[in-house]
């Protein structure tokens, strides 16, 4: 792993970065506390063999080279079902805030805050509109747009926190078919872990912007999910569950949406342009949640079949 420590972005956000406002990591020291614990846990993140943290290299455990997708690019259901259980897991169990570091230093993980909630969804006002025959994002309602997003947010404020993978999703999770239970499945890519609601990474990984999940499935692998954490909490709140799942995965579409679209302008990562029409379809599923009536019109003119 090649992670040198890097700048912020510029101070574009009330005179913070977009880096600092979304707490992206910066350097490794995330990735290795991270990384660590969730192995000592039980999680099969790759063991850290070797370190030059000042360098940013690392030398991993080569946990293989086989995903949760097929060969034909399907998602494969035993895959991401036992991914749901690794997240049923995670959730079932308290994490530290405060993380050590083997150099004896600390890493004290950001909360998944309205801020960096919000800060993602700007990407969408601010790069998706005027591709492929959706209208610009009009510049001067992008401060009413946050603002009714702010709003919808609070609805699940308050909610129940866990440990956030953030990409808990296809290219982050590997299969190791030679393993048993957990250990089955490999997580990478945790660096920019934050605490927030568990509902986020399920909706990271039923709503994979990558892979054609139905309907149907999506909804078997958040019964799944629901089922095991009842299991483990006989007062698990379904309802509040499905709330914050629907706010979540709404949020997430939104962010990918803008994300890939500067990644394809600004970057010439044209490719990522082929995920355009799941995510759309995913976000007019989300919307069809009464907590997100207020946000529909707003994306009318984007996501429209």
């Amino acid at each position: 792993m090649n992670a040198p420590a890097r700048e912020a972005g510029p101070p574009i956000h009330g005179g913070r970065s977009y880096d600092a406002v979304a707490h992206r990591a910066l350097d490794a020291g995330p990735f290795i506390a991270v990384g660590l614990a969730l192995r000592s846990a039980g999680v099969r993140a790759p063991e850290i063999l070797a370190t030059d943290a000042e360098a940013g290299l690392l030398l991993l455990e080569d946990l293989g080279g086989e995903g949760i997708l097929d060969a034909s690019g399907a998602p494969s259901l035993e895959r991401y079902e036992a991914a749901v259980d690794v997240l049923v897991f995670m959730h079932g169990r308290a994490w530290p805030e405060d993380l050590k570091l083997p150099d004896g230093g600390s890493y004290r993980m950001p909360p998944y805050d309205r801020d960096a909630l919000l800060v993602e969804i700007s990407l969408f006002p601010d790069w998706f509109g005027a591709q492929s025959g959706e209208p610009a994002f009009p510049k001067d309602a992008r401060d009413d747009f946050l603002a009714a997003w702010s709003e919808v947010l609070e609805k699940v404020k308050g909610g129940p926190t866990t440990w956030v993978m953030r990409d808990f999703h296809s290219p982050n999770i590997l299969w190791r078919p030679d393993a048993h239970g957990l250990a089955r499945v490999g997580v990478l890519d945790f660096q920019d872990a934050l605490i927030g609601h568990p509902a986020y990474d399920v909706a990271s990984l039923a709503q994979d912007a990558r892979a054609p999940l139905s309907e149907a499935e999506e909804a078997g692998l958040k019964a799944r999910y629901v089922a095991g954490r009842r299991t483990q909490d006989a007062g698990f709140d379904a309802t509040e569950f499905e709330t914050a799942y629907a706010v979540l995965a709404a949020q997430r579409a939104t962010k990918v949406l803008g994300a890939f679209t500067r990644l394809a302008l600004v970057e010439g990562k044209p490719g990522y342009q082929r995920h355009r029409d799941r995510l759309k379809a995913l976000l007019r599923q989300n919307l069809a949640h009464p907590v997100l009536s207020d946000l529909r019109l707003w994306y009318e003119p984007y996501i429209c079949e």
